[in-house]
């Protein structure tokens, strides 16, 4: 089966850059993708992101699951000889611009919603200028589909942090007002 998604990568790899000068892909550009899982054969759905990564979504098992591939021109940077005396200085990290805690309502306990209810992390999030929404699972797959189906892969509750390069990351949500607090300061980084 890995086997196969590294065919489908290999010549999507080989395809997109012979394309080149004919067919530029926007970021966030979405297009259907044949994908065999398990044996069967199914349809996910190809993103592209800023960074010149894919991310493929599709269904094995009636679970979501996504495989990441990085499309280039062929010109990935080469490793050098040894590290120069004078390092470039490290890249700042992207901003956290939106904050999503996707759950799943049925299961709400209350401890799940003491956390989702707390106005101190949400405070903390707008203070640091990163907007936020909290959103039961059937509500955000409709305004969140994307987001949606990283937080229902990960596990729910989940919260879902994006750039403002369309990136994202996702952890469990905290059991804890405190715990959310905390997460909210992290994800956000360091004080504005």
């Amino acid at each position: 089966m890995i086997r196969k998604f590294f065919v489908i990568g290999l010549l999507l790899l080989l395809y997109v850059p012979a394309l080149a000068d004919e067919v530029v892909l926007r970021p966030s550009a979405r297009f259907s993708i044949p994908i065999t899982s398990a044996g069967k054969d199914t349809v996910g759905m190809a993103v592209f992101g800023f960074d010149g990564r894919m991310t493929v979504f599709y269904s094995r098992n009636g679970e979501v699951a996504t495989i990441d591939f990085i499309v280039s021109n062929g010109n990935l940077p080469q490793p050098g000889p040894d590290p120069s005396p004078n390092p470039q200085p490290k890249p700042q990290p992207v901003k956290v611009a939106f904050l999503y805690v996707i759950y799943e309502s049925t299961d709400n306990r209350q401890s799940q919603a003491d956390v989702i209810n707390s106005k101190a992390w949400k405070e903390e999030a707008e203070r640091r200028g990163v907007r936020w929404l909290a959103l039961d699972k059937d509500v955000s797959s409709r305004r969140l589909p994307v987001a949606t189906q990283k937080a229902v892969a990960f596990g729910l509750p989940a919260v879902v942090a994006l750039d403002k390069n369309g990136f994202s990351t996702v952890e469990k949500m905290p059991d804890t007002p405190d715990g959310m607090l905390t997460a909210v300061k992290r994800i956000a980084g360091g004080s504005p």
